[in-house]
C-alpha cells in the first residue's frame, strides 16, 4: 500500500509560479493512517454533502467575490495612478515608524512585512493603541468584508497620513510585489 501526498493545486498559480510539493510514503502503517483520516472526514461531521441548491448558492458567492476583486483591481489601479508620494510622509523606511492595516497580499506582516521595514532601519507600530507613535499608516486590502479597522480609525482622529500598499513599496523602492526569499 502507498500514498502521495502533497499540494499539486491545478491552478494558474499552481502551475505557474507557486512551489508544489508531493512525497511519496509507502510505509503501510502511515498510510492506514492516511486512509483512517479521510474516512473519517468525508464520512464524519466535516464532511458537507453537496447539492443544487449548495451549488447554486457557492455560484453566486463566487460571482460577488468576482465583482469585489474586480474592484479592487480598480482601485488599485488608482492608487497606482495617483503617483508620488505625499508631501507629510517618509520618503524612506529608514529612522520612520509605520503602521500597517489590512492584509498585503504575498507580504505577511510578521514574516515577512515587519522584519523588512526593521531590516532596512525602520520601526513598526504593531497595535492600533501605538499609533500615536506612527509616521503614517499602509492601508491595505481589509478582508471579512469590513471597511474599516482600529488601526485605519485611530489614524483619522490622529492626522496621520494614510498611503496604500502602492504608495509604501513606491516609497520603499520595491519594484515587484512579491517579496525576496
Amino acid at each position: 500500500m502507498s500514498a502521495i501526498v502533497g499540494s499539486s493545486n491545478l491552478t494558474g498559480g499552481g502551475l505557474s509560479k507557486n512551489y508544489e510539493t508531493n512525497v511519496f510514503v509507502d510505509e503501510h502503517k502511515v498510510v492506514q493512517q492516511f486512509l483512517d483520516y479521510f474516512k473519517e472526514h468525508f464520512h464524519g461531521a466535516h464532511a458537507k454533502r453537496i447539492d443544487q441548491r449548495w451549488l447554486d448558492q457557492y455560484r453566486h458567492l463566487w460571482a460577488e467575490r468576482k465583482k469585489a476583486e474586480e474592484l479592487q483591481r480598480k482601485l488599485r489601479a488608482k492608487a497606482i495612478r495617483l503617483g508620488g508620494i505625499l508631501p507629510n510622509i517618509p520618503k524612506r523606511i529608514r529612522g520612520h515608524i509605520f503602521a500597517f492595516t489590512g492584509k498585503i497580499a504575498d507580504w505577511p506582516r510578521t514574516a515577512t512585512l515587519y522584519p523588512y521595514v526593521e531590516e532596512h532601519g525602520g520601526h513598526v507600530a504593531k497595535r492600533a493603541a501605538a499609533m500615536s507613535s506612527a509616521e503614517c499608516l499602509v492601508h491595505a486590502e481589509i478582508l471579512g468584508g469590513r471597511k474599516s479597522t482600529k488601526k485605519l480609525m485611530r489614524a483619522h482622529q490622529l492626522n496621520i497620513p494614510i498611503i496604500t500598499e502602492e504608495q509604501f513599496f513606491k516609497l520603499a523602492r520595491i519594484k515587484q510585489r512579491v517579496p525576496k526569499h
